[in-house]
């Protein structure tokens, strides 16, 4: 008998015809059904009880997977052929009243072509699933095995929003079958280790940056309200942040000199020609500890965080009696419109797309910031609750409807929003205080008497400053890149304003979750387990800021009705910020 030509009989042995039983030649594993399942099994693809073949050499995979992605019709054409073959061989036979080979002849190996003797056993080419369908099969079963593994170690659901989870996923693939998942030693211990060097290599790029831009000490406290109190120290400039440790600050909290000895290491640490900023929070403590930083090293600026002041003099501006009642009132107004897709649509319409509510920052902020919006859209929202779309709808007809639209045709109402949101001003005598800071800066008379000789081709706008490119950009552009970009013919200005410029404002942006540092400063561990608990700290606020970092330039997405939850007292839309753990990996290091 005459070997079967199907290619997927290099790789099989058939040894029992009856049963069409074959053998793989590679894993050795034996199964029925033929040729047709060994493709599968050979392939590498899961097909009902098809085990993968988790010897075969990938080039004989991709062959065999190449085979099954062969179009329907040209494979029916080849069974046609064989079938044809077949036939005219029996029909041959028939006439010259000959006999047909024996079917249970057997060559030396066993191999048969089992496409000729039991065709009639072999699925049809209409059955056997296409290579799309088998591919969407593997895309459900990888899904499913994501979604367990989240589930049953109760991975926050975000954490698939993270570029490090769609890089860890990519890799896998990249690798291929037969990748093998490195063990929990291996993470803990070798993989610990390449992780820390690609930390550490990036802090190298960083520090890089701080020559030209400089840099920003963030200072962040965190207490328990009773004895426990504890300081984590980060750096940050435009292109990244770095954390560089914590300290249990319990019992010293208090102490001005040693706070400031504190802040003096870091800055020591960091580099005096690299500071140009110490931002903590507003206490006392550390605003004095801030002062005797600025007395000793005449270059360098402390700062209170500007949320931090902004929120608490919002916090006490909302206690007012007046300011309370319209805030209340607002937030009646937005909730009401927020309520209901349809209604939320309207607004939109006339708003001409602009929203009343932002992501949340802080409560008492994102209050403030509302009922700027709302006083900003007054014209149109009560144009909105006159037009004739909203008094012929079901709506207007709720005691609800009714109670927002009086509340929008009171002029009490307004004025006192109006009042209140007026404390958003800017303050136009900030900008004197940006050529204050440049006098700090430049500690050199040389540096001082070029500052003087620049300064009125910067005010007056002179050259470069003049394009059409440096004046759109005034608005397009973020302050610092705006001066890489066009102050090069005031090169010593250009250096001071690119490192002033650069600096933030605020250290809201970074919300640590302090149980990762309760951990490591208030639990009992020996030294080899606080040494490697240091180190997972470590690493996971290292990456973690640096996703911080880089979600910070994505475009904000618009809002998402089924996103917004009504029941809080003020609907925001759902904010992206992907959290360090509750500590719980933390354990058993």
């Amino acid at each position: 008998m005459v070997r079967g030509r199907d290619a997927c009989w290099e790789h099989c042995v058939l040894i029992d015809a009856g049963r069409q039983k074959v053998r793989c030649n590679y894993c050795h594993r034996e199964f029925s059904g033929g040729v047709y399942r060994m493709k599968f099994h050979l392939a590498q693809i899961r097909n009902k009880d098809i085990v993968p073949c988790t010897e075969v050499p990938n080039n004989v995979r991709d062959h065999i997977q190449g085979i099954l992605s062969t179009p329907k019709k040209q494979k029916t054409c080849k069974r046609q052929k064989i079938e044809h073959v077949a036939n005219g061989q029996q029909n041959s036979s028939s006439a010259s009243g000959g006999e047909l080979p024996n079917r249970g002849s057997s060559e030396q190996n066993g191999s048969i072509c089992p496409s000729l003797l039991f065709t009639h056993a072999s699925p049809s080419a209409q059955d056997e699933p296409t290579l799309s369908d088998v591919q969407n099969q593997k895309q459900d079963d990888a899904d499913k095995k994501t979604a367990l593994f989240f589930f049953y170690n109760a991975i926050p659901l975000g954490a698939a929003t993270s570029m490090y989870y769609k890089e860890m996923v990519d890799a896998i693939a990249e690798c291929g079958v037969g990748y093998k998942a490195p063990s929990p030693e291996k993470l803990r211990f070798n993989h610990m280790e390449k992780v820390k060097v690609y930390v550490n290599d990036i802090h190298k790029q960083l520090r890089d940056e701080w020559q030209e831009t400089g840099c920003t000490i963030l200072c962040n406290c965190w207490s328990d309200g009773g004895t426990k109190s504890l300081v984590v120290f980060s750096v940050t400039c435009p292109k990244g942040a770095i954390f560089l440790r914590s300290v249990d600050i319990s019992g010293h909290a208090d102490d001005t000199h040693y706070l400031f000895g504190l802040l003096e290491s870091v800055v020591l640490e960091v580099g005096i020609e690299s500071v140009v900023q110490v931002l903590t929070d507003s206490a006392p403590n550390f605003a004095y500890a801030g002062k005797l930083l600025m007395d000793k090293y005449a270059s360098i600026f402390w700062s209170p965080c500007a949320s931090h002041c902004i929120t608490k003099m919002l916090h006490d501006l909302s206690k007012l009696d007046w300011v309370s009642i319209v805030l209340e009132e607002a937030t009646t107004i937005t909730k009401y419109i927020y309520s209901d897709k349809w209604i939320v649509n309207m607004m939109q319409k006339f708003t001409s797309g602009m929203e009343l509510i932002r992501p949340k920052i802080l409560t008492c902020v994102a209050n403030f910031l509302t009922l700027r919006f709302l006083v900003l859209q007054e014209e149109n929202l009560k144009d909105m609750f006159s037009h004739t779309e909203w008094l012929t709808s079901s709506f207007s007809q709720c005691a609800d409807g009714q109670l927002v639209k009086s509340m929008l045709n009171d002029e009490k109402f307004w004025s006192s929003a109006r009042e209140a949101a007026s404390v958003l001003k800017v303050d136009a005598k900030m900008r004197n205080c940006f050529q204050e800071a440049m006098m700090k800066m430049a500690v050199e008379d040389k540096d001082r008497i070029e500052i003087t000789k620049e300064h009125p081709v910067y005010i007056n706008a002179d050259g470069a400053l003049r394009t059409d490119f440096a004046i759109k950009g005034r608005t397009l552009n973020a302050p610092g890149d705006w001066w890489a970009g066009y102050g090069y013919e005031i090169p010593i200005l250009q250096r001071f304003a690119i490192r002033i410029l650069s600096q933030p404002c605020s250290s809201q942006w970074c919300r640590w979750n302090w149980s990762n540092f309760e951990n490591l400063h208030f639990q009992r561990l020996n030294r080899a387990e606080l040494d490697k608990l240091s180190d997972l700290v470590f690493v996971r606020c290292n990456l973690w800021l640096q996703e911080i970092i880089r979600n910070r330039y994505r475009d904000y997405k618009p809002i998402i009705f089924d996103e917004v939850d009504v029941d809080l007292e003020w609907p925001s839309e759902s904010e992206f910020f992907f959290r360090v753990s509750d500590g719980s990996l933390l354990e058993n290091v």
